[in-house]
């Protein structure tokens, strides 16, 4: 498939996985318009020689090469990436993909177009170069992740592996779990009435007020690992613009960081339960998920709920003790695991029985920022990491099962 390069010298591949992920942070793809950066990376993925490359109903980008027949791998990121935000606070063209001070500069980079571009080019390195794949391997880019994780959620309808590997940012140690994620709205309704006239028991704002001391009361759960359990207010607003009036309808959003096994279902009854002791006769409230309506560039249309499930395997897990000590041997250093600060699709991939680390070249500190970069040299070290463990991890898998 496509024109393999004359020589993979280590300044060829290096030049071209540069150059590759310069072109992908160049290529803007907000969640709904990544067609341009799927066929970019689809283009590159069938020039670096996959044996198969396609893309799914909801444009998703598939690359997989053929194995000897061992436990299947999947390597993971989305392609999506947020908004730029105010383009005068950032110090390079957001999308322009300078080099400076030996890092990739751009939306992006850091979630995760660098790790991309490490994930296609380790996999289409090992096979340019004739090393053996143990199992099949799929390299998945998958669509709106950011606004609901649309794109894994839909690869796993059609694909299923015995492991997978983020790339979300890890700075090349392991990430083993995170905490879940569930956007709530809390709506009251009761009755508007002039500020002349109103009373606590008329006013919605007092009874959220009556809400809020309760949801700050709660004892939540904690977790040695991940961390509490949080549940957070995050905006309120109401049907009123008035000053001299009280509100006839208030909205609340909730931000519900949830460990391992919490069920959205449960924290709705407990927020409704709350509800019924904060509300006076006259005043309704509900609590329900958040949901967003969605179009993918292929045309398909889905309502997804803001919620992520948590997840966590343990350090002594097969799948984390085993790639810990393949990148230490060939990485020659202590390599780190710990969970994610914030979610992501591993969450999902773990409930469908793939179980899910994390390795990527990206770090945390600059998703999401107008500081948002990856390290080149990071990214170097990724792609060696990245083909230790798809070649030894499932002789690993296959010995533990």
């Amino acid at each position: 498939m496509g024109d393999q390069p004359a020589s993979w010298s280590e300044e060829v591949w290096r030049d071209q996985l540069i150059n590759f992920c310069q072109r992908l942070v160049c290529t803007p793809s907000l969640s709904g318009q990544e067609e341009a950066v799927a066929a970019l990376i689809r283009a590159e993925m069938e020039r670096l020689g996959y044996d198969d490359v396609w893309v799914d109903q909801v444009g998703n980008v598939m690359g997989m090469i053929h194995g000897a027949g061992g436990p299947t791998v999947m390597l993971n990121c989305h392609m999506d990436q947020v908004d730029i935000g105010d383009a005068t606070r950032w110090s390079h063209a957001p999308f322009g993909g300078d080099i400076k001070d030996g890092v990739i500069w751009g939306r992006g980079a850091s979630d995760t177009k660098g790790a991309i571009a490490t994930q296609v080019y380790a996999v289409g390195l090992m096979k340019a170069t004739g090393c053996q794949f143990p199992g099949d391997v799929y390299v998945t880019c998958v669509v709106h992740e950011e606004t609901g994780s649309w794109g894994t959620k839909f690869l796993l309808n059609h694909l299923k592996t015995a492991v997978a590997i983020l790339g979300e940012a890890t700075a090349n140690q392991i990430a083993c779990g995170h905490r879940g994620r569930t956007e709530v709205i809390v709506h009251l309704q009761g009755r508007a009435t002039h500020a002349s006239t109103a009373s606590h028991e008329t006013n919605l704002l007092f009874a959220l007020a009556v809400f809020l001391q309760h949801v700050g009361s709660l004892s939540l759960p904690k977790d040695t690992t991940l961390g509490p359990a949080a549940l957070t207010p995050t905006r309120c607003y109401t049907d009123q613009e008035s000053g001299n009036m009280t509100p006839g309808q208030v909205w609340l959003h909730l931000d519900w960081r949830s460990l391992p096994g919490d069920k959205p279902a449960d924290l709705l009854d407990m927020l409704h339960d709350i509800l019924e002791k904060s509300c006076p006769p006259g005043v309704t409230g509900t609590a329900e998920l958040l949901a967003k309506n969605v179009r993918s560039y292929t045309g398909m249309t889905t309502s997804l709920p803001t919620s992520a499930p948590g997840y966590l395997l343990d350090e002594t897990h097969s799948l984390v003790s085993s790639a810990r000590r393949i990148l230490e041997k060939h990485l020659r250093r202590p390599v780190r695991v710990a969970p994610w600060n914030f979610t992501t699709d591993g969450g999902y991939l773990t409930e469908a029985g793939i179980p899910t680390i994390g390795f990527s070249p990206c770090e945390e500190q600059y998703a999401h920022t107008t500081q948002d970069q990856v390290c080149i040299e990071l990214m170097l070290e990724a792609v060696q990491g990245t083909i230790a463990l798809v070649a030894e991890l499932p002789r690993y898998l296959s010995v533990a099962s």
